[in-house]
């Protein structure tokens, strides 16, 4: 996941703009947070989902989200929204991580490619017992762990992922043999890596294989590569991920 700042609702003619349909903030999603599913950190190439972050249809018992707000829509790819993800489901800051008020980079790690071809989300070492419960919750309701291999797939995700850590680790050897040559310019450099983990998609991946870089991280975050990621949640000198709720002494994630 990406740790979220979304900006305030686009104007037309001064005022909010409205919509009758969610699907047309479609082209505002896009520019405001990249085509990206917000929870997975997938590239969205072709038929973005516009997903609310609060269900217009809840489980019983929760309130229902308004389905045509600003406030409540994010991008999300199809497994992510869909039967494998929170689509309906009991999902809230309080039980769950969530890209828009937690710095989601922090209880989440990719998994060693036990299964050649593929990578899932695993719960990052060190947490506490509250927040690897939030974690293990959230993986859950996104089934993040989910491998499928059936030949009439439903979910990619775990296979798009292993193509960008290929992609990211190629990059990252790229990079540091940029570093020590005498014509090394690191302000170029650095933007061509973000620029490929643009089109490779899994922001966190990226983070976790150039976490040692603080300028290529800094661009990573620029608003020009990856818009609408909340800049508090890194570290201004090292570009590292930090937390982003420091006064809540229960869990500052």
């Amino acid at each position: 996941m990406r740790p979220i700042l979304k900006p305030a609702c686009p104007k037309v003619g001064g005022v909010d703009k409205s919509v009758t349909d969610y699907h047309y903030w479609k082209s505002d999603l896009e520019k405001a947070i990249g085509m990206f599913c917000s929870y997975c950190g997938m590239r969205l190439t072709n038929s973005p989902q516009v997903e609310h972050v609060v269900p217009q249809n809840p489980m019983a018992g929760n309130p229902s989200g308004n389905p045509l707000v600003w406030d409540n829509v994010v991008l999300s790819c199809s497994a992510c929204n869909g039967a494998n993800g929170k689509s309906n489901k009991d999902y809230n800051e309080v039980q769950h991580y969530i890209p828009e008020k937690h710095n989601t980079l922090l209880p989440f790690k990719y998994s060693l490619p036990a299964t050649p071809g593929h990578i899932t989300i695993e719960i990052a070492d060190g947490l506490l017992p509250l927040q690897h419960t939030k974690a293990m919750d959230t993986i859950v309701v996104f089934n993040f762990q989910n491998i499928d291999t059936r030949e009439n797939k439903f979910d990619f995700r775990s296979s798009e992922r292993w193509q960008a850590k290929e992609t990211a680790d190629a990059a990252y050897e790229n990079f540091m043999m940029a570093k020590v040559s005498p014509s090394f310019e690191q302000d170029k450099a650095s933007s061509n890596v973000a620029r490929q983990a643009v089109s490779a998609g899994f922001f966190q991946l990226w983070v976790e294989v150039f976490i040692d870089e603080p300028e290529v991280l800094k661009k990573l975050i620029h608003p020009d590569f990856h818009p609408g990621t909340h800049q508090q949640s890194f570290d201004a000198i090292t570009g590292k991920p930090c937390t982003r709720n420091p006064l809540n002494l229960t869990d500052p994630i």
